[in-house]
């Protein structure tokens, strides 16, 4: 099961809409987060948040970077939490399905192929951000 959206989901965000998902990330250790480097998308994990350096994090390589270059790859339970705060929450609905080739995946339709949670997610927010 896939448990973070992309770099690539987060390159489909605007300018405006990534601000505002940079806006209401509140980063702290452990979170995963993307940032350009020379061009090349780098995937970290933030190790420490910094009172004393606002507006900039350090990664498990001992890195830091301003929160302004960054941008978070979202979990389910962080995809789940934005939800709730654009208000999403109320419209979506997501029927769970053991099934052996796909483990608890979302079915949006009878004829559709079943899609990750994360992706259900993910399409939610991205049409609210």
């Amino acid at each position: 099961m896939k448990q973070r959206i992309t770099v690539e989901q987060l390159q489909e965000l605007s300018e405006e809409q990534g601000g505002r998902l940079r806006e209401w990330w509140r980063p702290v250790a452990g979170d995963y987060f993307t940032a350009l480097f020379s061009g090349t998308p780098l995937n970290r994990v933030i190790s420490n948040v910094s009172k004393r350096y606002e507006g900039q994090i350090r990664d498990s390589h001992c890195n830091v970077w301003e929160i302004a270059d960054c941008l978070p790859l979202l979990s389910i339970g962080q995809c789940i939490e934005l939800g709730y705060f654009l208000g999403i929450h109320a419209d979506l609905t997501i029927p769970l399905y053991q099934d052996k080739d796909y483990p608890l995946t979302w079915y949006p339709g009878r004829k559709e192929e079943p899609i990750e949670i994360i992706d259900a997610l993910w399409g939610a927010i991205k049409t609210r951000i």
